[in-house]
């Protein structure tokens, strides 16, 4: 049997009840929606997928931004009325700013649908968690 790697993914429901169909319900994570007047329950369960395809593109992204070149030309664009920022309009600098970013695309075989068969039973299944850390700011 060839070893295959198949990762665990979180899958979920999330579902407002009345208290009645909640008393029937064991092992689920619920809380109160005062808004609302519900109790909201939350289902959770996995599934293993296998990863198919993982491709990474960097991407630059530009954008130009206006900004006023003095606080004259500021106090003109925010406190002169329409007919006389047409007469005197405030003047502009451009600022430009770049920056780049990775973006990752994943293609994962779920089951039931994977096309690979289900190992025996007793046999070892190796699955992986996977942590994502998103951060701000450009790379």
């Amino acid at each position: 049997m060839d070893n295959i790697t198949l990762e665990k993914l979180e899958v979920g429901i999330q579902l407002a009840e009345d208290m009645a169909v909640l008393a029937q319900s064991l092992n689920l994570e619920q809380y109160r929606e005062i808004e609302l007047h519900k109790m909201v329950t939350r289902l959770r369960g996995y599934v293993l997928a296998e990863e198919v395809d993982n491709r990474s593109k960097v991407v630059t992204i530009t954008l130009t931004f206006p900004v006023y070149r003095s606080w004259w030309q500021y106090f003109k664009g925010d406190k002169f009325p329409s007919w006389l920022k047409k007469k005197f309009p405030p003047q502009f600098n451009y600022v430009t700013k770049t920056g780049k970013k990775t973006i990752t695309f994943r293609k994962l075989a779920t089951y039931p649908k994977a096309n690979i068969a289900l190992p025996k039973l007793g046999d070892t299944i190796v699955f992986r968690n996977q942590i994502t850390e998103e951060s701000g700011g450009n790379h």
